[in-house]
């Protein structure tokens, strides 16, 4: 009788598992949300207050960042496995959005390199946090 061995499979790109597409529609809508919610805040801060709106893109930048940590932490929770990988299609989708909303506007495509760069970052950090 021959014992057949399964091969692992070689593949270039790792497989989304069945539920991880639930994880990160579920990562981003959570990032959307707070996101929307910090901003309405930072923005009532900045009209009720005298805080000179120089401070908006240092605020919209930590919001970003700590909307996006949380969409990839909360994501990766729920699956307690495949944290980076949740957290990078998290941020990826999320700057795909924000690019397509900044070309709509016409605006903020100066600094979109460095936006990208720490929203993704923020979201795959948040998601390796969310495994352990």
């Amino acid at each position: 009788m021959e014992i057949k061995r399964r091969m692992p499979r070689i593949s270039a790109m790792p497989q989304m598992s069945q539920g991880m597409g639930q994880r990160v529609i579920y990562g981003l809508i959570i990032s959307i949300i707070l996101l929307l919610v910090l901003c309405l805040i930072a923005g009532c801060i900045i009209y009720f207050t005298n805080i000179p709106e120089s401070y908006l893109m240092p605020a919209a930048a930590i919001i970003s960042v700590v909307s996006l940590f949380t969409g990839g932490f909360l994501a990766s929770r729920k699956s307690e496995n495949r944290g980076l990988m949740t957290g990078l299609i998290i941020g990826i989708i999320f700057v795909v959005i924000m690019l397509i909303f900044s070309l709509i506007t016409g605006n903020g495509l100066d600094q979109l390199a460095a936006k990208s760069a720490y929203c993704i970052i923020a979201a795959a950090i948040g998601g390796i946090f969310g495994v352990r």
